[in-house]
């Protein structure tokens, strides 16, 4: 009953290591290109994450323009005709990146984030000007209304406070209005807040079912499947957030969706 789904692109496998030249790696790209087909062939529109995990230290994505600059481009204009792609989003959670959720996080200035945002939309939008803009922020996605088409929001708090968030985003901008990102995990054994798959599948259809009559432009959910932690790293709930497990099988929060 989904008709979206949302994708990370990660140009560290998508390119060779001379950023600036933006030289492809074809049989990367080419499984990019199949799961847009397989997309298309199941009626699914793909929501494309750029810039995600970029260098944050040594040519850091805000302050070093370049480093990012060319392959982005590359990217967008590839697909600039294709009708499978429903929206660029240029960066996940830049706001953390300013401290968007504590101060204590901020490793950049607002300015430099907005200033990046705002340079990066552009370079898009002459690369590629049929799709759909939006950045998917943490928190506050109203500072971006002057970059992207959409504003895109998380949301890890419980459905009541939903409600709250979203009127006010409305209030203060006249764009559309996209939960790009709400979920809650299902792992039994967080040695805080603890939750069952059963408490997962109550947490969702709530959120889901206020996010249906709350004026949105659409939700998303965070995350389709369960992931496997890599070899010799210990799982965490982050790992539990999916409405399949890891060996696709579903999860009752599946069923509990109302889906449209």
């Amino acid at each position: 009953g989904f008709n979206s789904l949302r994708v990370f692109l990660w140009y560290d496998v998508l390119f060779t290591c001379a950023p600036e030249d933006a030289i492809p790696v074809a049989p990367t790209f080419e499984r990019f290109d199949s799961l847009l087909r397989l997309a298309h062939e199941r009626g699914l529109r793909v929501m494309v994450t750029l810039n995600d995990l970029p260098d944050l230290v040594y040519r850091p994505l805000y302050t070093d323009w370049p480093r990012y600059d060319a392959q982005t481009q590359f990217i967008v204009s590839r697909y600039r005709s294709e009708g499978t792609i429903l929206a660029w989003d240029l960066r996940n959670e830049g706001d953390l990146d300013y401290g968007g959720r504590s101060p204590l996080e901020a490793r950049f200035t607002a300015s430099q984030v907005l200033d990046w945002l705002t340079h990066v939309s552009a370079l898009v939008r002459g690369a590629d000007p049929n799709h759909l803009l939006t950045a998917g922020w943490w928190g506050d996605p109203v500072p971006t209304e002057s970059a992207v088409d959409v504003l895109s929001f998380h949301h890890w708090s419980d459905a009541a406070q939903l409600t709250g968030r979203v009127s006010d985003y409305l209030s203060r901008s006249s764009k559309p209005v996209l939960l790009q990102e709400v979920g809650y995990h299902s792992w039994a054994t967080a040695p805080q807040d603890a939750r069952d798959e059963a408490t997962q599948a109550t947490l969702v259809q709530s959120v889901t079912h206020t996010a249906q009559s709350a004026g949105l432009a659409g939700w998303m959910i965070w995350t389709a499947f369960d992931f496997d932690p890599p070899p010799g790293q210990a799982p965490t709930h982050e790992h539990f957030f999916g409405l399949w497990h890891s060996d696709l099988s579903p999860k009752p929060a599946l069923d509990a969706l109302t889906l449209r």
